[in-house]
């Protein structure tokens, strides 16, 4: 199989693994969810579901939680965060598990998914002043600064705004 393919193929499988690890975060505290986007597919829980093909200004992936301002807000920053360490955690783990593997049977398929998840990985490190990588947001979360106001400012949206996007 070409590499490129591989490669790309992996990619996406890993950043399905990523943006389901924040779902099965916000589903193990019985936090509903509002939309799931993995480029280029978006899946919205409304009265009636729906799949449908989108860009989101230029995110691979997205899990938005559905909170309004009656939300405990000490509550929800507390998963939110939980939310967005699982998945940089998620790459950690599975590019050990894919590199202890390669070690005892040195096939490269092994290898490209240990270093395409220590990248990931490392990208979730990464950010500046219109979007930040979940392991630099929950910092920004854990500081209580500036940035961690913008990070909940999408998440902690009024009713109104949130029924108008839907």
């Amino acid at each position: 199989m070409n590499e490129f393919i591989l490669i790309a193929v992996i990619s996406y499988i890993s950043l399905i693994f990523h943006e389901l690890s924040h779902y099965l975060v916000y589903k193990v505290f019985s936090v509903s969810v509002r939309k799931v986007y993995i480029l280029p597919i978006e899946f919205r829980h409304s009265e009636k579901p729906e799949f449908k093909l989108s860009t989101e200004n230029g995110i691979f992936g997205l899990v938005v939680p559905d909170l309004d301002s009656s939300s405990d807000n000490k509550r929800m920053r507390d998963i939110i965060a939980l939310s967005l360490i699982s998945a940089p955690a998620m790459h950690i783990i599975i590019a050990a598990v894919a590199f202890i593997a390669y070690l005892n049977s040195e096939t490269q398929i092994l290898l490209f998914i240990t270093l395409i998840n220590l990248i990931m990985f490392l990208s979730t490190l990464s950010g500046n002043e219109n979007a930040v990588g979940d392991t630099l947001a929950v910092y920004h979360i854990i500081r209580s600064d500036k940035q961690a106001e913008k990070i909940f400012g999408y998440f902690f949206d009024d009713n109104n705004k949130r029924q108008n996007e839907i």
